[in-house]
């Protein structure tokens, strides 16, 4: 199970990269979406429901912004 789940997130990346060295960050939340079910289907019941994915998400995205920003500026 673990396995493959980095190996899902490490084809992830490549995509995001494959074309941009700053990346695409829509799907890297994508990605963390995908992983993160993934994991959440076959985590023991007491884990299930603690990863804050809106958070995690909410917080790639501040960063893309900002770095956006900077790189305008």
């Amino acid at each position: 199970m673990a396995e493959l789940a980095v190996e899902i997130g490490a084809r992830v990346f490549e995509l995001a990269f494959e074309h941009d060295l700053c990346g695409n960050q829509r799907v890297v939340i994508e990605g963390i979406d995908a992983v993160t079910g993934y994991l959440e289907r076959h985590a023991p019941p007491v884990l299930t429901g603690q990863l804050d994915v809106a958070a995690r998400r909410a917080s790639i995205e501040m960063e893309t912004s900002a770095s956006t920003a900077s790189t305008i500026m």
